[in-house]
Parts: C-alpha cells; structure tokens; sequence
C-alpha cells in the first residue's frame, strides 16, 4: 500500500504541472508570432488570450502550493496582451 501512496504525489504534481505547461505552450505560440501578424492575426490572437485567461481564472482550481506559478503564468498572459495591444496600434498607426 505504501508505495501506491508514495507515486500518487508525483502524478498530482505532473498533472497540475502540465496543465500549467499547456497554457504557456499556448501563450508561447501566440508570443512567436506577433512580430510578423496581421492587424486581424492580432484581433484573433487577443481574443484567444482572453479566452485563455476565463479558463485560468474562473474555470480551473489551482491549489495555494502551485499559486507561484499560477501568478507567473497570469503576469506573462498580461505580457503577451500588451504586446498584441502595442503592436495593434502601431499597425493602425502606420496605416
């Protein structure tokens, strides 16, 4: 029975880990192409985040041990929405 116990932390950790991944994985694709999108790409990639940040904040339980990288990953989607946002007007800016 122990050790049944003892492997059950680390598929907890590797869940909630991976969850937490999955969104940066998301964010990281949209981050590589905001240089080079559309004034529509832009649109779509800021209502994706928005979406993203419903399903973090209001959808999904983080326990307080995983809450630092939680915040990081909250702190880099504002990032992420700001440079769609800068990059945005500057587009619109040079038209």
């Amino acid at each position: 029975m122990f050790p049944l116990f003892k492997g059950v932390f680390p598929l907890y950790q590797w869940s909630m880990r991976s969850k937490i991944f999955r969104w940066y994985k998301i964010l990281n694709n949209i981050d590589k192409q905001i240089n080079t999108a559309t004034f529509e790409e832009l649109e779509k990639f800021s209502k994706e985040l928005k979406e993203l940040d419903v399903e973090i904040q209001e959808e999904t339980k983080v326990p307080l041990s995983y809450m630092g990288e939680y915040y990081d990953l909250m702190v880099h989607l504002e990032l992420i929405q700001n440079k769609i946002e800068s990059k945005s007007n500057q587009i619109q800016i040079n038209y």
